[in-house]
């Protein structure tokens, strides 16, 4: 119902760089990985402007990594649900490559890996967290460590044979090496090393909304996504006598309000839909007579736009779409 667009402002406020999409953390390892590999090549592009060129050199660093993990999966018959290959990018085309045989780089992942892949999707993430420079496409210093915690988990050897994918090579490997290594890699971020997580961690928590959410949302007991929450989280949020805070604590006020409106319109359309079982038109007396406005639907439509225009420390991006929608 043009929601999402409205949502997005609001997530992309609260939680930068963190998306729908972006919900494996552990490619923030691989990707930190390759760059860190890339380093150790002797024509590796660098400084200036060479984001574009280094993060091209990636892609293949990430079909090694997919199907690694694909091996690893397929030699333990895991789910697709499994946390090892969950929110993989472009999973079917990895299975696709199990079912041929793919033991190298060459194959396809997706038909826009650059794009939707993960270092397309990971690399706001990525600059975001504070593990790399966006023009440079430099690791710093913190995702410099992210890197070396991850690599420990493949050992040296392995490290000087996958060097040669960021330089252009694409060595075959036997399908041992790669479910050896697939284990150790998957997504699955809970069997990476403490200073691994905790490298994740602190990434994530970068941006200080980030920071002053996780430490609100520490403060409710049992935090969950309803009303209470976000009020709680308001409050929490007001007490932080930060400008960055009241502006937070303001949104939430409007999410509270957005999504009193948006659940009523969506109880109004589930039960139209419900109308149309056979796929047969509905009369438009009787699609009238199933709605139901006792619900105070206008009046919730109401404090919305009085919330849009009386609080102060309402940001544009997030108040625009949600007055558009309504």
């Amino acid at each position: 119902m043009g929601a999402l667009r409205a949502y997005n402002a609001i997530a992309g406020f609260l939680l930068p760089g963190v998306t729908t999409i972006t919900t494996r953390v552990r490619y923030l390892s691989w990707l930190c990985a390759g760059l860190r590999l890339l380093d150790e090549v002797d024509d590796a592009p660098a400084g200036g402007t060479a984001a574009r060129s280094r993060r091209q050199r990636l892609l293949a660093w990430e079909r090694l990594l997919v199907l690694a993990t694909g091996h690893y999966a397929a030699s333990r018959e895991l789910p697709q649900d499994a946390p090892e290959w969950r929110g993989l990018r472009g999973i079917s085309y990895v299975r696709n490559a199990l079912g041929q045989g793919a033991t190298s780089t060459e194959f396809e992942l997706l038909k826009n890996q650059a794009g939707v892949g993960g270092v397309g999707t990971y690399w706001v993430t990525m600059v975001q967290g504070g593990l790399v420079e966006d023009m440079s496409a430099g690791l710093t210093d913190r995702g410099n460590q992210l890197a070396e915690d991850f690599l420990k988990r493949l050992g040296s050897p392995a490290r000087t044979r996958l060097c040669r994918i960021l330089a252009g090579d694409v060595p075959v490997f036997s399908r041992d090496d790669l479910v050896r290594w697939g284990r150790a890699v998957s997504l699955d971020a809970s069997t990476g090393s403490a200073a691994e997580i905790r490298g994740l961690r602190d990434a994530l928590l970068e941006p200080r909304a980030q920071r002053l959410l996780s430490r609100t949302i520490g403060a409710v007991k049992v935090p969950a996504s309803n009303q209470d929450t976000f009020k709680r989280l308001e409050r929490a949020l007001k007490k932080e006598k930060d400008d960055t805070a009241a502006r937070m604590a303001a949104v939430m006020e409007m999410t509270r309000a957005f999504e009193r409106v948006h659940v009523g319109l969506l109880d109004q359309f589930d039960r139209l839909r419900s109308l149309d079982l056979r796929g047969t038109p509905v009369d438009r007396k009787a699609a009238v007579n199933a709605l139901d406005l006792s619900g105070g639907l206008a009046e919730r439509g109401g404090e919305l736009d009085r919330r849009l225009n009386t609080l102060p420390d309402l940001p544009r991006e997030t108040a625009t779409p949600v007055r558009q929608f309504l």
